[in-house]
């Protein structure tokens, strides 16, 4: 009995050795190749040792050895895939919100989806007081001054979402923003009604995987921002679907891709290209920097168009402009893309510069706080 135990005591303390050493040793061998995976956030980078800075340098090296050990993002695509298969779960709730039927969602949406968090008269009245003086300083210069609201995936697919993910009030911050445009002076373009109205169209408005809009949402939102310009400027008639062909592309989803469930969820995503070859080019960007947010090539995009309206457009995005870039491009013969990092502000230091005839700003629901939260007045 005795040696037994013995026995038992050996290969436990055996068995602990190699699942602590196993990982640095796999390190320098490759026994087991690392799994990719996407983590949405930038890893601790290895310091530099210095005699000088030793207390800083443990802590430092403890970071950097903590993102980077061997097996580390093994043990990570095993655990994303286990609560999934196991419990149809997430392992990032508060990232990503697993649905039904292989839907997924962005979790920051929850709160705008539910109307848990709405606008107080006196953030309203800013809110309203600052996209007057938007649009009065643009009228001063000549220019036509657009905002436009994108609506979350959740507000348009909301049949997918889990039990736990329900309506707790009647009246969104959507509602509230959109309604101001019954207000002089302000000219705010919804889209989520035209997306609703289009719900049983024969191809999906937003990914399934992906919490971007697909080509053919983006499309419709394209026509009716277009609608809305040509009140204004009558010779930007909005381009019809039939311009354009349909197809699927096989991609990688992103929020399957941050719990490790590409390979179980592959997205068919719907791509619009245009029938008739474009005469659009590259622009000469003016080398707007950005605040580190975001890439530096992802700050300005500017196109040129030979066979465009003689107008300039300026457009301050996110990233579900860049779906519509393609359908505005045609329109201008001058288009400058600005994102300035989920703001939604006016930046009337590049409007200056760039002397546009039209400014849109056009901000995702989630991102929709701009105007009160960075105020251009």
């Amino acid at each position: 009995m005795e040696k037994g135990k013995k026995i038992i005591n050996y290969f436990t303390v055996l068995g602990f050795f190699l699942i602590l050493t196993f990982p640095m040793v796999n390190g320098y061998m490759q026994f087991i190749d690392e799994a990719e995976i996407v983590e949405n956030r930038k890893l601790g980078e290895k310091p530099v040792f210095d005699i000088n800075t030793l207390d800083n340098y443990t802590e430092k090296y403890n970071t950097y050895y903590s993102d980077n050990f061997s097996l580390r993002t093994n043990l990570i695509d095993f655990l994303n895939k286990s609560e999934y298969n196991v419990f149809g779960l997430s392992s990032k709730p508060g990232v990503v919100t697993a649905g039904t039927n292989g839907w997924f969602y962005a979790t920051k949406s929850k709160d705008y989806y539910e109307n848990t968090i709405l606008y107080n008269k006196e953030e309203l009245d800013r809110i309203q007081q600052e996209l007057i003086q938007r649009n009065h300083w643009c009228e001063s210069k000549g220019i036509k001054y657009y905002t436009v609201i994108v609506p979350n995936k959740m507000n348009i697919y909301p049949e997918y979402l889990p039990r736990t993910v329900f309506k707790k009030g009647k009246k969104s911050r959507y509602d509230q923003l959109t309604g101001l445009d019954s207000v002089a002076d302000i000219n705010i373009i919804g889209l989520k009604e035209t997306l609703l109205n289009h719900k049983k169209d024969k191809y999906l408005l937003y990914q399934k995987v992906d919490d971007h809009w697909t080509d053919f949402g983006a499309f419709l939102g394209y026509q009716t921002i277009m609608k809305n310009v040509e009140k204004d400027f009558p010779e930007l008639k909005p381009q019809s679907l039939d311009e354009y062909t349909v197809s699927i592309e096989l991609k990688d989803g992103n929020m399957v891709a941050m719990i490790s469930l590409t390979d179980k969820f592959p997205e068919r995503f719907v791509k619009l290209t245009r029938k008739k070859l474009s005469s659009v080019l590259p622009g000469k960007k003016k080398g707007y920097k950005s605040d580190g947010a975001i890439s530096a090539d992802q700050v300005e995009m500017v196109k040129v168009n030979p066979d465009g309206k003689p107008l300039k457009c300026l457009i301050i995005r996110d990233s579900f402009s860049r779906a519509m870039m393609p359908f505005f491009n045609e329109h201008f013969q001058s288009i400058t893309y600005i994102h300035d990092s989920w703001r939604g502000g006016l930046r009337q230091d590049i409007i200056e510069l760039e002397k546009p005839d039209v400014v849109m700003v056009i901000m995702l629901e989630t991102h929709s706080n701009g105007p009160l939260t960075f105020p251009s007045f």
